[in-house]
């Protein structure tokens, strides 16, 4: 009964910690909706959102719910299987979301949570019924969303931009559903924190440029630089300005937005020297002999 007993115990100590770790070719994955294309410099997976971060390669395939981040200098392409594209500039992080997939099989939400990407969407290709289908892309502020067409979508520091190439998009902050913007080809608008999105405006020839910068892969394959995105957090390294290549800024790459009416800033007095001491009064004995 002891040898037993012992033989039953040495066999769990050896079998027990080898069930725990994942033998090759039994790990289970979701299901692809896409492959990456053109990736260049420092790309990675975030399987399911969750680390480890496991660097990307060219024809890697991703799956609902797959995060994809680019440091300084990267790139990658994000095909669907229905040849939807996302062009993912550098220091950017996105999830590909539910492409007429899973839970979503009418449409397809990607989020951007920073940097940059170029949408360029077939709705007449993708599976489902013509009628419900949609694509969109949402940042932490905006919703961009659209039936067939090309588009970019920038998110930094609060401050969602949209520049369409081509066809029509729908925008608004999900905080205000009701005050949604449509904009044609060659039209901009931002979203900045809480507010709606601006006034559609026709694009600046800059405007088109700045944001168009970091859509194509880089000449020379594309270097990791010190800086962007970590491999173990999802948090740019510290120091430096968190925007993307080219010292982009929303702001500056769309400068004329309608914000809401500010609160006038409280005013504050003008300086003023401090008031002269009052005068002290002096008492003074004065002794006047007086002769008659």
């Amino acid at each position: 009964m002891r040898f037993f007993l012992r033989t039953l115990l040495v066999t769990c100590l050896l079998v027990l910690p080898l069930m725990s770790v994942p033998l090759p070719g039994f790990a289970c994955h979701a299901a692809s909706i896409a492959t990456l294309r053109g990736v260049t410099g420092a790309v990675d997976i975030m399987r399911g959102g969750a680390l480890p971060a496991v660097p990307a390669k060219e024809g890697d395939q991703v799956s609902s719910g797959d995060l994809v981040r680019t440091k300084s200098n990267a790139f990658a392409e994000v095909v669907y299987h229905d040849g939807t594209v996302l062009k993912v500039a550098p220091r950017t992080r996105i999830d590909i979301g539910e492409h007429f997939s899973g839970s979503n099989q009418s449409g397809s939400e990607v989020k951007l949570a920073r940097g940059k990407v170029q949408a360029i969407v077939d709705l007449s290709k993708a599976p489902g019924a013509a009628g419900a289908k949609k694509f969109e892309i949402r940042t932490p502020n905006a919703i961009a969303g659209v039936r067939g067409t090309d588009f970019i979508v920038s998110h930094q520091q609060g401050v969602t931009g949209i520049l369409v190439r081509a066809g029509s998009v729908y925008s608004f902050n999900p905080r205000l559903p009701n005050q949604v913007v449509t904009l044609a080809s060659g039209m901009v608008t931002t979203i900045l924190g809480n507010a709606a999105p601006s006034r559609p405006r026709p694009a600046h020839g800059n405007e088109v440029q700045r944001m168009e910068q970091g859509m194509t892969r880089p000449a020379g394959g594309g270097q990791q630089s010190d800086t962007g995105e970590s491999n173990s957090s999802g948090t740019s390294a510290a120091g430096g300005n968190p925007v993307t290549e080219g010292k982009y800024s929303p702001i500056s790459v769309l400068p004329h937005f309608d914000p809401l009416p500010l609160k006038p800033p409280e005013l504050k007095p003008a300086y003023l020297p401090p008031p002269p001491p009052p005068p002290q009064s002096t008492n003074i004995n004065v002794n006047v002999n007086v002769k008659f």
